[in-house]
């Protein structure tokens, strides 16, 4: 079986090349356009892991992140967060919000790849910045 990815960027061609990545390592995607959008499918399907945009309308990434961690069933899933924010108090957000993963935009092939790698086999890492 398979590992189900939601893939949440309220930009679809971000969301498109990171649905694209995930699809050529094998993965099955759903895709949301913002977080609240993913919080309302994670609550319905099952989902193994999620890659999300940090700045999305409705909801960002970290707190769609927060709200996952609390549902028992996703409290250890592999969450990879893209953003362009970056400063301590940004870091910190991200770490109180059980971010374990975060990938600066813009995406390139390598990271793209990171971000496939990640999904198949996750890390049991702390926080890390992929470069």
């Amino acid at each position: 079986m398979t590992k189900r990815i939601m893939v949440v960027d309220d930009n679809a061609v971000s969301r498109g090349k990171v649905e694209q990545a995930l699809i050529d390592a094998g993965l099955t995607v759903m895709t949301a356009e913002n977080g609240m959008q993913a919080l309302l499918l994670a609550k319905n399907e099952a989902i193994d892991g999620v890659v999300t945009d940090q700045v999305m309308p409705m909801m960002d990434g970290a707190h769609l992140t927060r709200m996952l961690r609390e549902i028992p069933a996703y409290k250890r899933i592999p969450i990879i967060l893209l953003t362009t924010e970056n400063g301590q108090a940004f870091m910190e957000e991200l770490d109180d919000c059980g971010v374990p993963v975060w990938l600066e935009k813009p995406l390139t092939e390598q990271k793209l790849a990171l971000i496939a790698a990640e999904m198949l086999h996750p890390s049991v890492a702390t926080k890390t910045k992929a470069a």
